[in-house]
């Protein structure tokens, strides 16, 4: 099953699908908001810019139900680490339990200090890895240390450990309602402007 929904996600379809509807949901006017600035500088928009920086929420929301249609239901978990004007949070999908699908697992392995948006480093976060994880928690270990010895390797710099994200979390799958919002208008109208535009675009 792992393969099959790397395949699902790691496809320009599923780019494109995300592409279009995440600035339909945040109500912006283009889509480079959600990709690395750095990266912007050297590429075009693509599956190889894309990161989805605080946009984690909205993304695995619409991701999810991508895969609802392609027949595989996933949850929708968020996991938060501090307090106050320190929180942080993440949310990503889960499949089964234990197979997790962030879309926006990229924006934990940058950083403003030595991002220049195309050396060794970010062009293997960015060129060699999927721009959605699909995997076990496990697979997702190698993957973080890997990346982290790499950036040090690189920066001579130690990179944060954000594992607590992936290892601890709560079920909030409640908010995956786009299935009604794209069959009943009623319910996208009263939602707010952001989901009547999902309802228009994804029923066209």
């Amino acid at each position: 099953m792992i393969y099959k929904i790397m395949n699902l996600v790691n496809n320009p379809k599923c780019y494109n699908y995300l592409n279009l509807t995440i600035p339909i949901l945040y109500e912006k006017n283009d889509n480079l908001f959600y990709h690395n600035k750095k990266r912007l500088e050297h590429y075009n928009p693509s599956s190889k810019t894309f990161e989805g920086l605080m946009c984690c929420g909205g993304t695995s929301y619409l991701l999810s139900y991508y895969l609802k249609q392609n027949n595989i239901n996933t949850k929708l978990v968020k996991s938060s680490f501090g307090y106050g004007k320190y929180l942080e949070d993440h949310c990503f999908l889960l499949y089964n339990d234990n197979i997790i699908i962030d879309p926006t697992f990229k924006q934990f392995f940058t950083t403003d200090y030595d991002n220049n948006g195309n050396n060794n480093y970010y062009n293997y976060l960015y060129c060699n890895l999927p721009f959605v994880f699909v995997g076990n928690y496990d697979t997702f270990n190698i993957l973080h240390n890997n990346l982290r010895d790499l950036y040090f390797h690189k920066f001579n710099r130690t990179l944060d450990s954000k594992l607590f994200f992936w290892k601890a979390y709560k079920d909030i799958s409640y908010k995956l309602d786009l299935h009604d919002v794209v069959n009943n208008k009623e319910y996208a109208k009263n939602k707010g402007k952001m989901f009547e535009g999902l309802y228009i675009y994804l029923n066209q």
